[in-house]
């Protein structure tokens, strides 16, 4: 424990700005938007799969622009980079609180999720990849606990608030919140870090001792192994916390009991993302990497199958685990296989990915409740595809592994 608080206090700078960045993005997901759709589908009139495709085409071409614009993490330092995004994220907030019309409403939303969902965490955990090396699953763990905050909080005061204020009213409150972080965030951050043993350039190679671009990890297949995993955890959750209203009324709970477990959710993801980010500095990425997704397999089951209070929590407390360790192991896993050099590049297609499967779980969830095919269904074929992508993970990482003991 003395170690860790010193670990604290000598990266605090560091540390703090990602966290706080993390924290943003949190207003920015769909577990904190999914608050408002009762409220935004009958002011505009809007069926599930009208919102649902509405949110998920503003998200869809948030994860293009992120292909475009992700890089920028390679050239500029967190701090104005970060504080940047913050601002136009507030701006974007504002902007929904005064829409009037579906345009207005898309493109807020569009400027919402990329810069929050996408750029926000983005910057915050590109940067946590290059500061630090051999501390670095600790380091992530700690930054990744914003997110935790952010969740625990968020959304049950907002919900409380929807009943006594008018959403637009809440999200100019919220506009004025992420206006407070960005100016917050250059005070806390004055400065880029270099790892420990990286002391000359900050730089590490990845497999063959190699700075890997963009191109060429894209034309290698471990991507395209991992890919899988980096999309159906962000699509599921996504469409969990979407149908969140349409969810309690099928599971037999009041939403705001369902809402209730939010906090106990991110605890549990606050505590197993330290003890994932532990792990990774103990046994390293490819040994556990493999086994991340099935808790989640395992909470949707449990979603498709059962009712009930303690059933939703029990599967929330699953998914809470994989979850957590995907975040983590994630942002290990890129600069541990890829090197640093081109992080944010890479990283983009990756952010774009999980952006992605955020706009697909919506949109189709939404369509498909429309066509009569029930939500529990649809967690059903989520199971199956988790199995899928630990599957994919376990074969490439089996076979990258001659490529990393390759000297730089």
């Amino acid at each position: 424990m003395r170690a860790y608080l010193s670990f604290l206090r000598s990266n605090a700078p560091w540390l703090g700005a990602g966290f706080l960045l993390i924290f943003m993005s949190g207003i920015a997901q769909t577990s904190f938007v999914a608050i408002f759709a009762g409220v935004i589908r009958a002011e505009f009139g809007l069926s599930h799969g009208q919102w649902g495709g509405l949110y998920s085409l503003a998200t869809a071409l948030s994860a293009v622009l992120m292909l475009i614009f992700g890089g920028v993490a390679d050239r500029f330092g967190a701090r104005w980079l970060g504080t940047a995004v913050l601002l136009g994220l507030a701006a974007g907030c504002l902007f929904l609180s005064l829409s009037q019309g579906l345009i207005a409403l898309a493109g807020s939303l569009f400027v919402i999720r990329f810069l929050g969902l996408g750029m926000a965490s983005h910057v915050a955990l590109v940067a946590t990849g290059r500061w630090f090396s051999r501390t670095r699953g600790k380091a992530v763990a700690v930054v990744l606990s914003g997110f935790a905050v952010s969740e625990a909080v968020l959304p049950v005061l907002f919900v409380a608030a929807l009943e006594m204020t008018d959403w637009r009213r809440l999200w100019q409150i919220v506009a004025l919140l992420i206006l407070a972080g960005a100016i917050l965030l250059p005070l806390v951050l004055r400065g880029e870090r270099i790892p420990a043993g990286d002391e000359v350039s900050g730089e590490q190679t990845g497999m063959g001792g190699l700075h890997w671009t963009r191109g060429a990890a894209l034309r290698h297949w471990l991507f395209w192994l991992i890919a899988p995993s980096v999309l159906v955890m962000p699509m599921a959750i996504s469409t969990f916390f979407f149908q969140q209203v349409h969810y309690a009324g099928l599971a037999g709970v009041e939403h705001i009991a369902l809402v209730a477990l939010f906090p106990p959710f991110t605890v549990a993801l606050s505590l197993w993302s330290f003890f994932w980010g532990w792990a990774v500095d103990r046994w390293g990425t490819a040994t556990i990497f493999p086994f991340s997704l099935l808790p989640a397999a395992l909470g949707f089951g449990v979603f498709a199958s059962l009712s009930g209070l303690p059933a939703i929590a029990f599967g929330m407390l699953c998914v809470a685990v994989s979850f957590a360790a995907q975040d983590t192991l994630r942002t290990a896993f890129w600069p541990e296989y890829y090197g640093t050099r081109h992080l944010g590049s890479i990283k983009s297609v990756a952010m774009a990915v999980i952006v992605m499967g955020t706009a697909l779980g919506p949109g189709i969830s939404g369509v498909l409740i429309d066509l009569g095919i029930s939500l529990r269904v649809q967690f059903a074929v989520l199971v199956v595809l988790f199995l899928a992508a630990s599957v994919g993970i376990r074969i490439g990482l089996t076979r990258a592994r001659p490529l990393l003991a390759v000297p730089a």
